[in-house]
């Protein structure tokens, strides 16, 4: 056996648990606030409670996602927030771990050697914790994981994969799983029946807009921006909704869109996804990158993409 490969029979083994191990927790905006001085520091290893699991970190990967993260801070919408000076995060959503200790009640579950990967796409009580956002995520050599992963929503966010897979193809996992979902079309493409629709457009927008029956089973519709003529064409065409003006409308139609389960529809759709019959503008150009064929003024279904700085400044979320 090569010195390599007895290397990697080690580290495969059931691990121990060290007393300390490095972390680049984020303790907010900008890439300086990654760390302390612009390294990792040592943070102790804590021995797992009843109800969690202590891991060691395999492979960890990075993305755009992160500095997204980065670059907002607390301000990030996974972040609700939060004051990270205080409270920080760590980085790392797509992660490889192995089980070193596990709590009590979780023996039946979980053993020592195990491996996992994590989804990190979390939901508890409705909300949105993503692990790597909310919940600190894989930039560190060992951490637990508690009910805030193992007893969300959909039980436990972690997959249990064996030796069928290497470390760094675990972590991969969830990349490829977004590359996946990408090529599947699974957005309702019309609006709710007796839903909200907010339309938002430009004032200085000069084109004229048909929209035909597709705001027709909207029970209300908040406008932003909209030249008055295309406000009463939005109103025409859908006089059984409640049409109103987004100012001292938006802190309302948030608030009870955020209340209950979201059903919405927020769009730049690729051209494959497009009907031909979708928004169109005086212009002929759809309100999206995509360019159908046809020039005729004509919207048959659903104000349903925006690009408002390319063919169009209509855009429409619907919930």
């Amino acid at each position: 056996m090569s010195e390599s490969n007895e290397a990697y029979s080690a580290y495969h083994a059931a691990p121990k648990a060290p007393s300390r191990t490095l972390a680049w927790n984020v303790y907010g905006k900008g890439v300086e606030s990654v760390g302390r001085d612009g390294r990792p520091e040592w943070v102790d290893v804590p021995k797992p409670a009843n109800d969690q699991i202590l891991v060691r970190v395999d492979a960890v990967g990075l993305c755009f996602s992160d500095v997204k993260l980065i670059r907002l801070g607390g301000e990030h919408p996974k972040l609700y927030g939060r004051d990270l000076a205080t409270q920080p995060t760590r980085l790392g959503h797509e992660t490889a771990v192995t089980v070193v200790a596990v709590g009590s009640d979780l023996a039946g579950r979980f053993h020592p050697g195990q491996r996992l990967a994590i989804q990190p796409d979390i939901y508890s009580n409705g909300r949105s914790t993503a692990y790597g956002y909310t919940i600190p995520g894989g930039l560190i050599g060992y951490h637990v994981l508690g009910p805030e992963v193992l007893a969300a929503d959909d039980g436990a966010y972690v997959i249990d994969v064996g030796d069928r897979l290497g470390y760094a193809e675990t972590a991969l996992t969830e990349p490829w799983a977004c590359v996946e979902a990408a090529y599947t079309q699974r957005r309702r493409l019309t609006p709710a029946a007796g839903g909200r629709v907010w339309i938002v457009g430009r004032p200085d927008d000069d084109r004229t807009y048909d929209f035909g029956d597709a705001l027709a089973i909207a029970r209300e519709i908040v406008l932003s921006g909209l030249r008055d003529d295309v406000a009463a064409a939005v109103r025409s065409s859908a006089p059984q909704a409640t049409t109103i003006d987004a100012r001292g409308a938006l802190a309302r139609t948030a608030a009870a869109t955020s209340s209950r389960s979201p059903e919405r529809t927020i769009s730049r759709a690729p051209a494959s996804a497009l009907p031909n019959s979708y928004v169109r503008s005086s212009s002929g150009r759809p309100m999206t990158h995509a360019r159908p064929p046809g020039d005729g003024v004509s919207l048959r279904r659903w104000v349903y993409a925006a690009s408002t700085q390319a063919h169009g400044s209509v855009s429409a979320v619907s919930a």
